[in-house]
C-alpha cells in the first residue's frame, strides 16, 4: 500500500490498523454519552416546567460533559506512538544511521511523525464535527421554550 512508505521497516502495519479502529471505536463510544444526558434531561425538563415555568433546559457544555475526552485521548495516544516509531529505528535494526545520510534529509521525520500527525488531526477533526453535531442536535430538537435566550449563551453557559 502507498501509506506504508510512511511507516519504519519493522512497524506491523495490520497491528497499527486494529489499533486505529480501536482508538476510533473507543472514541465514538465516548461521544454516546452526550445523547444519554440529553435523552434524560429534555422529559425531566418537560416535567419540571409543568410546576415551574420559565425552566431552562441545562447548558449544552454540561450535557456535553465528557463525550469528547475520547477523542482527545486517542489524539495524544500519537505522542507514544510517534515515540514508537522512532524507536523502531534506532532500538531495532539501528536504520537511524542510514536514513540520517539519505539524500532527503526529512525521511526520518516522516516515517516516525506522518501518522500519528495524521491521525491525531482526524481524532481532533472528528471531535470538532461531533461537537459541532451534538449541538446541532440540542439546539434544534429542543423546544423553543426551554432554549437559553441566545446562542452563545447555550454554547458557553
Amino acid at each position: 500500500m502507498k501509506w506504508k512508505r510512511y511507516l519504519p521497516v519493522e512497524a506491523n502495519a495490520t497491528v497499527l490498523r486494529r489499533g486505529f479502529v480501536a482508538l476510533t471505536a473507543f472514541s465514538l463510544v465516548c461521544s454516546l454519552s452526550f445523547f444519554n444526558a440529553y435523552a434524560r434531561a429534555l422529559p425531566g425538563i418537560e416535567q419540571i416546567a409543568v410546576s415551574f415555568p420559565g425552566v431552562q433546559m441545562p447548558p449544552f457544555s454540561l450535557l456535553l460533559g465528557p463525550s469528547l475526552y475520547g477523542f482527545w485521548v486517542s489524539a495524544l495516544a500519537m505522542v507514544p506512538l510517534a515515540g514508537y516509531f522512532w524507536a523502531l529505528h534506532t532500538r531495532l535494526s539501528h536504520s537511524v544511521y542510514l536514513m540520517r545520510r539519505l539524500p532527503d534529509r526529512w525521511e526520518l521525520a516522516r516515517r516516525c511523525l506522518a501518522l500519528p500527525v495524521l491521525a491525531a488531526l482526524f481524532f481532533l477533526g472528528l471531535s470538532l464535527a461531533l461537537w459541532l453535531l451534538d449541538f446541532a442536535i440540542y439546539w434544534t430538537l429542543t423546544p423553543d421554550r426551554f432554549l437559553p435566550s441566545s446562542l452563545w449563551e447555550a454554547l458557553w453557559s
